[in-house]
């Protein structure tokens, strides 16, 4: 399992938007993004969606972690599930 790690908390929008849609084309079978994040993104979950992509959100005081990783790939699915818990 391999993360890629982005802070996107100092950005201005749209660039944290910006920055995982780049980003998604490094996930793959076992790799998925943790997106560190000042808020919910709303307007990334219709596209991961539509592209085939899962998430799950873990929030803890005023950060938000966002989960990214394939669908089909349900092995991960599972371990990132747990994390999210």
């Amino acid at each position: 399992m391999r993360e890629i790690y982005l802070d996107v908390r100092d950005l201005p929008a749209p660039e944290p938007l910006e920055a995982v849609v780049n980003a998604l084309g490094e996930v793959d079978t076992g790799v998925y993004i943790k997106m560190h994040h000042r808020q919910r993104p709303n307007m990334l979950f219709p596209i991961l969606k539509k592209n085939g992509f899962d998430f799950c959100i873990k929030e803890r005081d005023d950060e938000v972690y966002i989960f990214i990783y394939l669908k089909s790939d349900r092995d991960l699915k599972k371990e990132i599930e747990d994390v999210c818990k």
